[in-house]
């Protein structure tokens, strides 16, 4: 689910890269106008066929029955079908699985995946329109109120939405044995520093890439647990008993953080602000530094990311400046993202704790302690010349 690097890093997932779906209920969260009831509606349909109305052959004429479907609901959809008092659907502009419809101040979003719909609208109207359309297109059951999609648990109040992973943590614990653990209040010591160990004592490396697995996609909804999960990940073609023990401890502190998630609250506005930092040099392997970004949507964290940087860093400035790139990467996709569901920003501030970042991202002109930086990291220049973003100097708060 997510890429690797040279050495089996594993960066943040999709799921922590904000997805249509997650815009969508951050969006219908806050910020968004209410309906006529001054209710807000979410739902989901699912295919029959799914079900076990019809029993397939092979996987691959169920895998391909489920790509069919999706193709078919994504025409009917773009192709002019769906149609509201005269007004009818976009496509997204950046995912095509995308469709959203605006009337007046109400707005309804479909998100299509495999034989699944996920859809809400700020009109009940709207959704029972939507869904009384596709029913009488395709043979399909209506879900209710979306409570449970993709391993996510998502309550939703008056308030604002949660969104939660703990029956999956829970299955987690118990497969690997871990649930009658004692519970640890961090998730690593920060005396821990991992590395080959080519001395240490072998161990299972199936299970331990199945729990390495698992933990990263729990991180789709625990950004607490994304930079531990990506270290031990980078030791998963030959792992060893120290290895094992600090994924244990990721698991061990689990236990005590069992109902932890996502919160989007009503009412917030919809600013998009990033956050980037990058230690020094931290891997003892390669003497790489490792990047950390995360993007806030007015009070929601809606992705976040912890990647180890492709080449070595000659100064702390060097790899802030790095991890402030990947940061802008993100931003930029973002806010094309935001494009389909009406929202035009600029000037989106990057926050960064180092003051040569921002000199250097002001200042055209090639020093000689930069002149070493790859040309593909210093695009983020360009874009704050342009007013896509802002780099600003970020103060540490302590408590």
């Amino acid at each position: 689910m997510g890429e690797k690097d040279k050495e089996g890093s594993n960066v943040g997932l999709p799921a922590a890269m904000p997805t249509p779906a997650t815009m969508a209920s951050r969006l219908l969260g806050g910020g968004g106008a209410e309906g006529r009831n001054g209710a807000e509606q979410r739902g989901r349909l699912r295919y029959r066929e799914r079900r076990g109305v019809r029993k397939r052959e092979s996987k691959e004429e169920e895998g391909l029955a489920r790509a069919a479907m999706t193709a078919v609901c994504v025409g009917v959809l773009a192709g002019g079908h769906w149609l509201w008092r005269g007004v009818s659907s976009e496509r997204g502009k950046v995912d095509t699985t995308l469709f959203i419809m605006i009337e007046n101040k109400n707005i309804l979003l479909v998100q299509v995946y495999i034989d699944d719909i996920i859809f809400g609208s700020t009109n009940e109207s709207l959704c029972k329109f939507f869904s009384n359309l596709m029913q009488s297109e395709f043979e399909m059951s209506m879900m209710g109120e979306l409570n449970f999609f993709l391993g996510l648990q998502i309550k939703q109040g008056k308030e604002g939405t949660f969104v939660s992973q703990t029956k999956y943590c829970k299955e987690l614990l118990k497969r690997f044995g871990m649930d009658n653990a004692k519970a640890m209040d961090t998730p690593m010591s920060t005396t821990c520093y991992l590395d080959k160990d080519e001395q240490g004592k072998n161990i299972d490396v199936k299970k331990y890439r199945g729990m390495i697995g698992s933990l990263l996609y729990l991180t789709a909804s625990r950004p607490d647990i994304m930079f531990s999960v990506c270290m031990c990940a980078r030791y998963q073609a030959n792992p060893k008993e120290s290895h094992l023990s600090t994924v244990k401890r990721i698991m061990k502190y689990l236990i005590g953080t069992l109902n932890v998630g996502l919160w989007y609250p009503k009412g917030s506005t919809c600013d998009l602000i990033g956050y980037s930092d990058s230690d020094f040099a931290g891997c003892k392997l390669d003497r790489k530094s490792t990047s950390g970004t995360c993007h806030l949507l007015g009070n929601s964290l809606v992705s976040w990311r912890s990647k180890k940087q492709v080449s070595v860093a000659l100064s702390t400035a060097e790899a802030e400046y790095v991890a402030a790139g990947s940061c802008c990467a993100q931003i930029l996709w973002m806010k094309q993202q935001l494009v389909d569901y009406g929202l035009m920003l600029d000037h989106i501030p990057i926050k960064c704790d180092n003051t040569s970042v921002i000199n250097l991202t002001k200042n055209p002109v090639q020093h000689s302690r930069t002149k070493h930086i790859e040309i593909r990291h210093h695009f983020i220049r360009d874009h704050v010349q342009k007013g896509d973003v802002v780099i600003e100097l970020s103060k540490l708060v302590n408590n």
